[in-house]
Order: C-alpha cells, then sequence, then structure tokens
C-alpha cells in the first residue's frame, strides 16, 4: 500500500496521486474542462464521476503515517475529495489556448507538420488514431483504378489534394467538398475512406441542417478532423440557418459553442466538411460567399445493382499507400498555393454561386455590366418583376435589390441619387450595369449635359454626377 500525505495537506495529496499515475504510464490531464488520460498513442476522454471514484479507490488503499508508523488515510470525508479534486484540475490543467496537436496520428507513428513520423509521447495531444501503420513504400493500385473508373482524371487531382490537405490537418485554405452525383455512384464509400484514412474518431457526421440551428449542435464536432453531410438535401428549410454557420467554420472564425451540462467552449473549430449530395447544391446566400468556398467533383456513372461488396476492404488494405498518394497531392497542393480544380469544378461551383441568388441570374439573362453602363433603378426594377414572374421567382423590395446588387459586385456596381432637373425629384442610378439592349449603353463614357436647368442659388449643391449618368429628359 502507498504511504502519501495526510487529509491535511490536499495539495501534496494531489501531487502526489499526479505523478503515481504517469508513472504507471496513465497520465491526466484536464482540458476544456474535460478529463483525459493518455493510454498508448491516444489521449482518451474520461467521465468526471470515473475520475472521482479512481481517486478516492486509491485513498482507500493508501496509508499515512501517524506518530512514526503507518495507519489507514483518512478520514475520507466528502469535502476532503472535492477539495484534492480542484486542486488535481489545478495541477493537471492543460490551458484551453492549447490546440491539438497538429499532424496525422497512425497506429505506431504520429507524422508533425511537415509530415515526418515520430514516436508517441504524452506530449502530443491527440484524442484518436487510425488503425492503419506507416509504410513508405505502400502503394494504393486497386484504389486508383476504382477511382479512375468514377472519376475523371482531373477530378482524380482534385482528391488527391483534397486528402492530402485533410491528413495535413490545414485549414487555411478556407475551402470545403462537395461530391455531386447519381445513388451508388461512390459517394458514400469515398465518405467512409476519408474516414478511415484519417481515423473513425476524427469524424463527426451531419445527417440533417437543422443540427446548425440546435443548441448544442455544433457539440459533435469539438475535437473532430472532419465533418461528413452523407446526403444533404439543399431544398431544406434549414439551409438558410446552415450557410452562415459553414461559413463562419470553415473561415476559420473563434466562436461559442454550447455543450450540454458544461461550461460554452470558446475557440475555432479545425474541421474540414465534406457533402455529397444528388443535386447541385442550392443555397440562400446571396453573396455567394458559401459557393466560392466549395470545390467540387462529379460522378456520372451509377453502380446501382453492380456494386462490389468486397471493394471496401480492399480499400482497407490499401490505407497505407492511400496516404502516401495523398502526401503527394500534399505536396503539389502546397507548390501551387490553392487547389487546382478542373473545369467541371469551376463551373460547378459557378451555377452554386448563381443559383444561391437569383439576382444573379437576372443580370446575366437580362442586363449588361460595364464601367460605363447605367440604369434608373425604378426602370431596372420593373424589368426584375417581370423577370420573377416569368420563372416563378419571389421578388425582392427595390431597396434591397439596390443594396444585393451592391454587395454581390462590390466595387462594380454603385449607386448614385440624382435630382432630376425638371422637377426637383430625386431619383436613384444604378451605375455599372444597365438593361440589355438599352440604346443609351455604351462601352465608352456617355456624353451629354446632364442639368438644362441653372441650379436655384438658394438651394443646396447638388449631389456629385458621375459622367456616365445621361440625362433621361435631354434631347
Amino acid at each position: 500500500m502507498p504511504i502519501i500525505p495526510g487529509p491535511s495537506r490536499p495539495y501534496d495529496v494531489a501531487r502526489t496521486y499526479l505523478d503515481e499515475r504517469a508513472g504507471a504510464g496513465e497520465p491526466l490531464a484536464l482540458w476544456r474542462d474535460d478529463w483525459y488520460t493518455h493510454r498508448g498513442a491516444v489521449w482518451e476522454p474520461v467521465d468526471r464521476r470515473d475520475v472521482r471514484a479512481d481517486l478516492v479507490r486509491w485513498l482507500d488503499d493508501a496509508e499515512m503515517l501517524a506518530d512514526g508508523r503507518p495507519v489507514p488515510w483518512g478520514p475520507i470525508r466528502d469535502k476532503t475529495i472535492t477539495d484534492i479534486l480542484a486542486l488535481l484540475g489545478d495541477l493537471a490543467l492543460r490551458r484551453a489556448s492549447e490546440g491539438p496537436t497538429v499532424g496525422m496520428f497512425l497506429a505506431d507513428v504520429w507524422l508533425n507538420a511537415d509530415m515526418e513520423p515520430r514516436e508517441y509521447t504524452p506530449a502530443v495531444w491527440n484524442t484518436s488514431v487510425a488503425s492503419y501503420r506507416w509504410d513508405v513504400r505502400a502503394e494504393c493500385p486497386r484504389t486508383l483504378a476504382w477511382l479512375s473508373d468514377i472519376l475523371s482524371a482531373a477530378d482524380v487531382e482534385v482528391l488527391r489534394q483534397w486528402l492530402g490537405y485533410l491528413v495535413s490537418g490545414r485549414t487555411d485554405l478556407q475551402k470545403m467538398l462537395v461530391m455531386i452525383g447519381p445513388p451508388r455512384s461512390g459517394k458514400g464509400t469515398l465518405l467512409w475512406l476519408m474516414e478511415e484514412l484519417l481515423g473513425p474518431g476524427s469524424t463527426a457526421s451531419v445527417a440533417k441542417l437543422s443540427v446548425f440551428a440546435e443548441t448544442f449542435g455544433l457539440e459533435s464536432f469539438l475535437g473532430k478532423r472532419l465533418v461528413v453531410m452523407p446526403d444533404v438535401r439543399w431544398t431544406s428549410q434549414h439551409t438558410a440557418d446552415a450557410v452562415p454557420e459553414i461559413l463562419s467554420i470553415t473561415g476559420c472564425d473563434a466562436r461559442d459553442v454550447n455543450r450540454k451540462n458544461k461550461t460554452t467552449w470558446h475557440g475555432r473549430l479545425a474541421v474540414r466538411f465534406v457533402a455529397a449530395s444528388n443535386d447541385t447544391p442550392s443555397m440562400a446566400d446571396a453573396s455567394g460567399a458559401l459557393a466560392g468556398r466549395m470545390i467540387t467533383i462529379t460522378m456520372s456513372k451509377s453502380f446501382l445493382g453492380k456494386e462490389d461488396p468486397a471493394l471496401r476492404d480492399a480499400l482497407r488494405e490499401e490505407l497505407p499507400g492511400i496516404l502516401q498518394w495523398a502526401l503527394g497531392g500534399l505536396r503539389e497542393l502546397e507548390r501551387a498555393g490553392r487547389f487546382v480544380e478542373s473545369q467541371e469544378s469551376v463551373e460547378a461551383r459557378e451555377e452554386m454561386r448563381r443559383s444561391a441568388n437569383p439576382l444573379f441570374l437576372f443580370i446575366e439573362d437580362d442586363c449588361v455590366k460595364g464601367p460605363y453602363a447605367c440604369v434608373l433603378l425604378d426602370t431596372l426594377y420593373e424589368r426584375y418583376e417581370s423577370w420573377c414572374r416569368k420563372w416563378g421567382y419571389s421578388r425582392l423590395p427595390a431597396h434591397i435589390v439596390s443594396r444585393q446588387l451592391q454587395n454581390t459586385y462590390r466595387g462594380e456596381i454603385t449607386t448614385e441619387r440624382v435630382r432630376r432637373p425638371s422637377d426637383g425629384v430625386r431619383v436613384r442610378w444604378l451605375r455599372g450595369v444597365t438593361l440589355r439592349m438599352d440604346p443609351r449603353y455604351s462601352q465608352g463614357p456617355l456624353t451629354g449635359i446632364l442639368y438644362l436647368e441653372p441650379p436655384v442659388p438658394d438651394e443646396p449643391v447638388p449631389d456629385p454626377v458621375p459622367d456616365a449618368v445621361p440625362d433621361e429628359y435631354g434631347p
């Protein structure tokens, strides 16, 4: 039985307990209000009640010195246990600002930020490991043959870079992957492959977009490296709630995450998103920002009724080789500094951007943009209302249309309020856009005199007017 300090010295008791745990190969740590213990190659979460129970059992077996001889430790009181636990938390605290160790964690070694293999120590903070081992000579011919069967050569390269991005732990490129294809086209197997590559404990899954609007919906993302959305329905009423959340997380913004029966967590969620869908994403995102953060790969072939039940077993055997292949994609990504997307990916992203905001489509269908283009807002809005009726879109108020055009085409489209010389009424012009086939549109500056009437001396100086604004009442 261990001989330890008595109840009157709770700090020394706590210190002794932590030292004994560390010596036995199971050190304790308190991180972001959760207890962890290190076992083998991973820090595993421990329930608070288990920490307390282990401490009580240890004290029950311990002895202390009284008058120079060993006696049972005690008395064991609730307040004494509470005091020792509080000191344990202070001594074992890992600061909240210290995030997980950056790297890739395999069954036998971990790869540091430079993807170099290193031995595990308790100083490496990781909460999950992959099931396979490091093998620098491993290859994956079966996997590459399967990928070439379901993807174009350009999309295979995009996927390779994406897998390299995943294993590196990087989030700085602020991108998410979207896989589009018919049922049984390989999307689900690719999601499974990414989970296996990182390790099952590294992944959270989102079944419905409503998760992003729930009070504790983001709690499952904590400590994860990948969030998969296996079967996204973009027409869901919760899409509007999900868009700002996904934008914030992919943008690496610091945020608060509510946790059930725990203190609120604050920090940056180091997760990457992968969504799989049968349809091109359609989101309520007037700015098109989320579409700009998406890279896509497209499947066109369905294997419905022709599935290979042995495929996943074959892919699992090649995980060491898939990792080596992905590291090659990471080196390509680092050389380029960005994802080198296929033309199909670029076109799909542009389609997503347009579908997220019908104004994109209206501008493409009925308008022309240019540095000397201009149109009266009321005139453009009349055409916009007609276009919405034709295609079944709900129309926005005129002032919202004006604001969204300026936000969407920032720097290209601006507004000016101009006083009409005929009656002095102030009207709003849009500069940088006009209606298609408008005879007043020109590729060069429009000439002419805007003010045909001399200003009244006691009126304020009129607003500055760009040279391109024509006079609708002029000759």
